[in-house]
């Protein structure tokens, strides 16, 4: 007996989901890529963790990183102006930050590169390291610019690039690009 409820139960199913007219389940619809629009919105924000704004917030938030370095470099618009460029390693995750020194104002740090290479840290849309490349392109569109070994997706503007590398289909590595100026 409850065997055969279970075999109505199965065929109702499964003639519902076989009906014409009757709505696609989940498994048998893959969403649209992003419109424009939405594409520059999910390039100025896709990261899905919170990383924190500066080098102190990313500590609090990750905790002290397996490597730091901190290089001295000139300001290219005040050459005399000594500002530094900070990079914090942690397993999978990689942060880079222009820290501006100003000399009449207080200092403050810009993000220049977040290099991911573990599926611990995600992008929106489910996108993480490990994942296969056509994900990408189903639910961003088509690229800015593709090569054997990445795909990249850029802002209207130029200060951001998100750049997929991949072997075999499957993602590798994400860079998120900031090119403040």
């Amino acid at each position: 007996m409850r065997r055969t409820l279970f075999g109505i139960a199965l065929s109702i199913l499964f003639l519902g989901a076989s009906l014409p007219g009757a709505p696609p389940s989940p498994a048998q619809t893959s969403p649209s890529p992003l419109t424009r629009e939405e594409l520059q919105r999910f390039l100025s924000e896709p990261l899905d963790f919170d990383l924190g704004r500066t080098s102190a917030e990313i500590r609090a938030s990750l905790g002290p990183p397996l490597k730091s370095r901190v290089t001295k470099t000139p300001n290219r618009h005040r050459p005399s102006q000594i500002d530094e460029v900070l990079t914090l390693v942690y397993p999978g995750l990689k942060q880079v930050m222009y820290k501006v020194n100003l000399q009449d104002s207080p200092a403050y740090e810009l993000p220049l590169e977040t290099a991911i290479t573990s599926p611990n840290y995600r992008l929106k849309l489910g996108l993480a390291v490990g994942a296969p490349l056509e994900r990408v392109r189903a639910r961003l569109g088509p690229p800015a610019k593709e090569d054997r070994r990445t795909v990249t997706y850029e802002d209207d503007e130029g200060f951001l690039a998100l750049v997929f590398h991949h072997r075999s289909g499957v993602i590798r590595k994400i860079e998120y690009l900031r090119f403040p100026d």
